[in-house]
């Protein structure tokens, strides 16, 4: 039989973490006052099947002075499975409207035959159909006083709000990594059998907080029949974990080392990992990033980190910026949504890779590393006027935070580092003008009015707002206004068209028009 199968948990205090939901159905069962309809939502694998049975047998059996299951002939009946007035039933097997009818409401008029209670373990109940919820609905909102109903569900936002609201809701927590950890270490000493810690963190890291997945993993691992496991025994079972696997690829980003973020894709994708799956996870942990920079206390963050990662995780904030964190995140977030659409799965990430490595110039600091002071420029007569910074806005740049000069003469420098983040942008800025500027905003004036409305747009006005803050080091509110006279141009047209424009003079009309709209001219 497997291990997990095994050590099942029987009493309440088996159950692995979730005190806030022992006690209080405790309390509950001490007192006489549990609730016809519970609702269990939580990942897979943290006991909320083990929780609906251990309160079925406390309601019926009973609890002792220490508020555990009542050791008795009733409680030994359930854990058996001889009685019938306990029934349990899979909701993803058996999802229709006849099924609901059948075994729940027709069986709910007819008392217990031994028991006090009939209870209805309803698992993955999130699978019903709709017209097999609307079935359930009635009877779970006024059951009969001796049925008590237990949903258990891994997705609650897939069950309607009325049967929710007809039910108390627990929500199960991933299972803490100190106590996962030494609920494996006991299990593997109860067999005879010494694992190194080392390999019992590898399992704990691959399971996710997951209880069945740790156990399971245990005892696939002690398949290989030694007395003693070492990490080298099982080096091909149990590759790097889940978590360790994301630090890698992200100390590479943050360290802009392409080649191993790359064999580190390469790798993931040869084990068959999930490409979504994987970027979804690096978005979690540079949010953890995020969170830790901010000095929050690492264990109030997350509970399924070993003291090892929440160590590098620190030690990684200190060497990210809060604005590189910001503009990581969103990238991921973008990257991630196109993978399902992506023909290769793992091409959004190594695209990721490619601009993240390069977007600084070669005469960008090192990461953290604080800007020279300018030298001052001493002249016995009048000083020499400094230049603004000239960018062709055809390279993408992540352009020097400590440039001098307005706004209008970095604009240039401004278009080049919004077309490194939305290059849709940037043909609308190089046909407007700045209009004004002032301590804490900029006007610039527009051609057409859905370029104003592109601009203002939340997105749009966050990058270029963004962009000029790391230009000029100004905080700026961006400012759009429509100049029907305002001639757009465009630096990227040919010098021979150019000349034929000036040379012919050509009408005005919306074909015209449209064709400045999008930066281009009519040639014929």
């Amino acid at each position: 039989m497997a291990l997990y199968h095994i050590h099942r948990p029987q009493t309440f205090r088996d159950i692995l973490g979730q005190d806030h939901i022992k006690q209080t159905l405790r309390e509950q069962v001490k007192s006489n006052r549990t609730a016809h309809a519970y609702l269990f939502s939580g990942p897979r694998g943290v006991g909320k099947t083990s929780m609906a049975r251990i309160l079925a047998k406390a309601v019926t059996a009973g609890i002792d002075s220490n508020g555990e299951v009542a050791d008795n002939d009733i409680a030994a009946q359930i854990t058996s499975g001889q009685t019938i007035d306990i029934i349990e039933i899979d909701a993803a097997s058996h999802t229709g409207v006849d099924n609901v009818r059948e075994q729940i409401i027709e069986n709910a008029q007819f008392r217990p035959t031994t028991l006090p209670k009939k209870i209805f373990i309803i698992d993955e109940v999130h699978m019903l159909s709709t017209s097999a919820f609307n079935a359930l609905l009635k009877v779970l909102e006024e059951p009969p006083a001796y049925v008590i109903f237990i949903l258990a569900t891994t997705e609650p936002h897939k069950i309607p709000a009325t049967i929710i609201s007809r039910c108390q809701r627990f929500d199960f927590r991933p299972i803490p990594y100190d106590v996962l950890f030494e609920h494996i270490k006991d299990i593997a000493a109860s067999v005879k059998t010494k694992v190194d810690d080392a390999v019992l963190s590898r399992i704990v890291h691959k399971s996710d907080g997951c209880a069945r997945d740790a156990v399971s993993l245990l005892d696939q691992i002690m398949s290989i029949g030694k007395k003693t496991i070492t990490l080298d025994d099982v080096s091909m079972m149990l590759p790097v974990s889940d978590t360790e696997s994301i630090q890698v690829f992200i100390r590479a980003l943050i360290s802009r080392d392409e080649a191993t973020a790359f064999t580190h894709l390469q790798t993931e994708c040869t084990r068959g990992t999930h490409m979504r799956q994987f970027a979804a996870d690096c978005v979690s942990f540079v949010r953890y990033l995020m969170i830790a920079k901010t000095g929050a206390q690492i264990e109030t963050i997350t509970t399924e980190l070993s003291p090892t990662a929440q160590t590098e995780l620190l030690s990684l904030s200190e060497l990210i910026s809060y604005d590189d964190i910001l503009i990581l995140l969103d990238a991921l977030i973008v990257r991630t949504s196109q993978i399902p659409k992506a023909i290769i799965p793992q091409l959004p990430l190594e695209m990721l890779v490619i601009w993240w490595c390069h977007r600084f110039d070669e005469s960008t600091p090192v990461l953290n590393a604080p800007a020279p002071a300018p030298t001052p420029h001493h002249s016995p007569t009048t000083p020499e006027p400094q230049k603004a910074p000239e960018l062709s806005p055809k390279k993408v740049a992540q352009v020097a935070t400590n440039t001098t000069g307005t706004i209008a003469n970095a604009w240039n420098a401004i278009i080049a580092a919004v077309e490194s983040r939305s290059p849709s942008l940037v043909f609308i800025l190089k046909m407007a003008q700045v209009r004004e500027e002032s301590a804490d905003s900029v006007t610039i004036s527009v051609s057409y009015g859905f370029h104003k409305d592109k601009l203002l747009a939340v997105d749009a006005k966050q990058i270029v707002e963004s962009c000029i803050r790391e230009v000029t080091s100004h905080e700026t509110s961006l400012q759009v206004v429509i100049d029907a006279t305002l001639t757009p141009t465009n630096d990227d047209t040919p010098p021979a068209i150019h000349q034929e424009q000036t040379s012919e003079t050509q009408t005005t009309s919306p074909l015209h028009d449209l064709a400045s709209a999008f930066g281009g001219t009519i040639i014929s």
